[in-house]
């Protein structure tokens, strides 16, 4: 469904980062993969991810692709708790702004695909040759800023 796409590169701190940009007929130009260490990386989450080195210097940075994995649910009401109801939900699957994560993948063809921790449990580690990993935010790896916010990871995890 792309008409164009073309590649930038740019200088991001002390790496040369390749952006792949793909035109989508009826739309704007958006990222949808980015090029760094001679890996092409999708991110499907709705942020940019900033890569930290282990002494909290900006390594580099995924900037997100404007395609966002979601869980596919089923939500069955169960009752209510005080007035507020309670609902069992049973996951189904990761789904790509309502195209299958596989497809999405096979278009875009990336080595790695950033996913939510969420989405991470219900993908296998890999689908064909991309490596599927999630920001770790746990406490030994989470970039916080002065407010407390998470700003970036020191690492990623795959599927235990």
């Amino acid at each position: 469904m792309s008409a164009l796409s073309i590649a930038v590169s740019f200088l991001l701190g002390p790496l040369q980062v390749k952006a792949i940009y793909v035109h989508v007929l009826g739309g704007s130009m958006s990222v949808k993969a980015v090029e760094v260490f001679g890996l092409k990386w999708l991110n499907l989450t709705p942020h940019d991810i900033n890569v930290y080195t282990s002494d909290n210097k900006l390594y580099f940075t995924v900037p997100r692709s404007g395609l966002v994995a979601r869980l596919e649910e089923e939500t069955e009401h169960v009752g209510q708790f005080v007035g507020v109801p309670v609902v069992r939900k049973r996951y189904k699957g990761v789904s790509v702004n309502g195209r299958s994560i596989e497809d999405v993948i096979e278009e875009v063809k990336p080595d790695m695909v950033i996913v939510s921790v969420l989405c991470l449990p219900a993908l296998p580690m890999k689908i064909g040759t991309a490596f599927i990993v999630a920001p770790d935010t746990g406490p030994d790896s989470a970039v916080r800023n002065e407010k407390g916010q998470i700003v970036g990871v020191k690492r990623f995890m795959v599927r235990a």
